[in-house]
């Protein structure tokens, strides 16, 4: 029954380890202005798409916010380089708050809700393909409109590095 045990605990683990890695998590950060760092996860809907979701937090120079968004994502190949690069693009949806000092911004709204449209385009590395780490590095860059309590506002282009473990 020990033998049995052992041989069915290590063919799944085998298994989960052959099969196609579906999930990433790990971190994106960079330039933005609202979101800040993020903890980014992406779930591979099939070989071309995904879906990438991420929370984001800052507090600096009298602001802190929150925004959580999601992205749907196309991804293709790279064949003119090394195999393992890739770049993918998409779009999404943000939702979030901001509240800013009221010392350090007297004219502001001290909280308001924040929605975005997002879009993203990038270019990755998965280590898996050179050295058997499932680890991803990438850059990406995320323009966002961003809808405050009664304006918008596009706030640039968010240019982020990310590191995510893939499992």
């Amino acid at each position: 029954m020990k033998k049995f045990s052992f041989l069915a605990a290590f063919s799944l683990i085998v298994f989960f380890n052959l099969s196609a890695q579906k999930h990433s998590l790990g971190f994106r950060t960079g330039t933005g202005q609202v979101s800040g760092a993020e903890v980014s996860y992406q779930y591979k809907l099939n070989d071309i798409n995904r879906i990438q979701l991420d929370l984001g937090l800052r507090s600096q120079q009298g602001v802190d916010a929150f925004k959580v968004s999601g992205l749907y994502q196309w991804v293709q190949d790279l064949p003119q380089l090394e195999k393992g690069f890739n770049w993918h693009y998409g779009f999404g949806a943000g939702l979030g708050f901001i509240s800013f000092d009221p010392v350090l911004f007297p004219s502001e709204d001290y909280g308001t809700t924040l929605f975005s449209l997002d879009g993203m385009v990038g270019l990755e590395y998965s280590f898996k393909e050179l050295a058997e780490i499932p680890l991803q590095a990438g850059i990406d860059v995320k323009p966002s409109l961003q809808f405050f309590s009664g304006y918008f506002d596009l706030i640039g282009v968010d240019l982020a590095l990310s590191l995510r473990w893939q499992f």
